[in-house]
């Protein structure tokens, strides 16, 4: 998923040169993101979609009680839609 505004703000702020994403046609067209793109821009950080094949991921999230708190899945095309 790229970057939101709010976190290409703190990217620049401790000098990242470069980020890599993983695309989502719906993110992509998010105006949080066509904004972050312009701060990269701006600041000279290089911001590009990960064009590589990758495996799917699972994230399974448990409190210090290993009670179940969510779980977030990617499907194999790396387009992260949550």
């Amino acid at each position: 998923m790229p970057p939101c505004n709010e976190c290409a703000k703190l990217i620049i702020q401790v000098g990242i040169k470069r980020v890599v994403y993983l695309p989502s046609p719906t993110y992509e067209q998010n105006e949080r993101f066509l904004i972050s793109k312009k701060m990269f821009g701006v600041a000279g950080v290089v911001c590009e979609a990960y064009s590589g094949s990758c495996d799917p991921i699972h994230l399974t999230f448990e409190d210090q009680n290993d009670a179940y708190v969510n779980t977030y899945t990617n499907d194999n095309s790396c387009n992260c839609g949550n």
